[in-house]
């Protein structure tokens, strides 16, 4: 018994620890190039990665990639995606879901070749479990007409205490296994996310673009936001 109230003071002491330090790390570096592959090399992160085919053009998944927050409203708008996407008072694409999940996009840059399209991404947030900040980089290549992307995320939980456990804490042994696969489900979605859109688009173009005009699931997209998508489909040959 004695044993047993050391460990919950224990565990109650890292928690506050855990606390109080959850905002620290990313106000400590100016530099976005700096910031990136700090997190990426942080001995402290969970490594994820993820791969997969989107039955697009390269040309095509370049415009989803580079428009994220019009791509996210419509995503969740379908039913694609469970979260709703909006942008801040600082210009910052925000994600945020029911559950209390919530994300911000702190960096992002674009590099785009006539082989390939590369995308770095800094995110901070929150989950059930811990704040964390995260760094993602997608790469994405042709394949005659569709498009192969890989996905690789390096996570930092801000939370000591979740740090803690999720290091291997013997009265927590799945914890790691757990915090993984939520993040690399999160990451597993992003890919399928655009896959269905596509999927939607191609499946009857003209319905897509009606729905967009006259808003869905309690969303409705601004005249720019309507013609931004028109003139998107039209681009690739989506409508005619």
């Amino acid at each position: 018994m004695k044993d047993l109230n050391l460990m919950r003071k224990a565990l109650m002491l890292a928690l506050c620890f855990g606390v109080a330090s959850a905002n620290t790390g990313l106000e400590r570096i100016t530099n976005s190039n700096e910031r990136v592959s700090t997190i990426a090399t942080d001995n402290r992160a969970i490594n994820s990665s993820s791969s997969g085919i989107i039955p697009v053009s390269k040309e095509v998944c370049k415009d989803f990639i580079t428009e994220p927050a019009l791509l996210g409203k419509i995503a969740y708008a379908f039913g694609l995606s469970p979260y709703v996407c909006n942008t801040n008072s600082y210009g910052e694409i925000t994600f945020s879901d029911k559950r209390g999940s919530f994300s911000t996009v702190k960096y992002s840059r674009d590099y785009i070749s006539e082989s390939t399209i590369r995308k770095e991404v800094e995110i901070s947030g929150e989950r059930p479990f811990s704040d964390f900040k995260a760094y993602m980089n997608i790469i994405c290549t042709a394949k005659d007409s569709e498009t192969k992307y890989n996905s690789n995320m390096s996570i930092v939980l801000e939370n000591r205490f979740a740090r803690w456990a999720v290091k291997g804490l013997r009265v927590l042994p799945y914890t790691r296994e757990k915090v993984e696969k939520f993040f690399k489900a999160e990451q597993d979605s992003v890919g399928k996310m655009m896959a269905n859109l596509a999927k939607e688009m191609h499946k009857n173009p003209n319905e897509f673009i009606n729905t967009v005009r006259n808003g869905t699931n309690g969303i409705f997209f601004t005249e720019e936001e309507i013609e931004r998508t028109e003139k998107y489909m039209r681009k690739h040959g989506f409508l005619k």
